[in-house]
């Protein structure tokens, strides 16, 4: 059975900030984090639905 992925940090940003909402998950990566950082799929909206 597949284990579920767990995170520690959730990155939640403007579209128009995420050069800078990249480079801090980055950071946060390199710094041994789990970082959920959404690119595409997430929508503005309910967020608890869609996570």
């Amino acid at each position: 059975m597949a284990r579920k992925k767990t995170y520690n940090i959730f990155i939640s940003y403007r579209r128009t900030a995420y050069d800078t909402a990249k480079l801090i998950a980055e950071k946060l990566r390199h710094a041994g984090y789990h970082v959920f950082f959404d690119v595409d799929t997430l929508t503005s909206g309910k967020f608890n639905e869609q996570l």
